[in-house]
């Protein structure tokens, strides 16, 4: 399989919102990129649905994106693309990274995914799915 991801996927804890009626609680990313994250919740949601996702910030303030949900695993939790992301959100993004003390996803997880996902979804253009870095 080759390797597509575009953005390095980094190891983070961080609040996060879906806002809406039934979604208005708090989850957790457990990674995140430049190119999307993934989420750690219970809620339901469909693949390719758009979402809005709010990250709290140490500043205590929300910050927002739009992306698309690329996988979801009912129960567990699924993964964002980010859409039409401005400098300005990259820059947000390189920033919650920083701060949070991120660690780089060791590719040393893969042959583990491999053993619970069928090939065809380990597809490295789902932000969510943890693959090899790239260097």
């Amino acid at each position: 399989m080759s390797e597509k991801r575009v953005h390095s996927r980094f190891e983070v804890s961080l609040t996060a919102q879906l806002p809406g009626a039934a979604r208005g609680y708090e989850f957790r990313i457990a990674d995140l990129s430049a190119g999307g994250c993934y989420v750690d919740t219970i809620a339901e949601v469909m693949i390719d649905e758009i979402l809005l996702i709010r990250i709290l910030k140490p500043d205590n303030q929300w910050f927002e994106l739009c992306g698309q949900v690329t996988h979801h695993f009912p129960r567990l939790g699924f993964g964002i693309r980010f859409l039409n992301v401005a400098q300005a959100e990259l820059e947000e993004i390189q920033l919650l990274l920083a701060e949070a003390g991120a660690t780089h996803v060791p590719s040393a997880i893969l042959p583990l995914l491999e053993t619970l996902l069928p090939v065809e979804q380990l597809d490295s253009n789902l932000p969510g799915v943890i693959m090899r870095a790239e260097l």
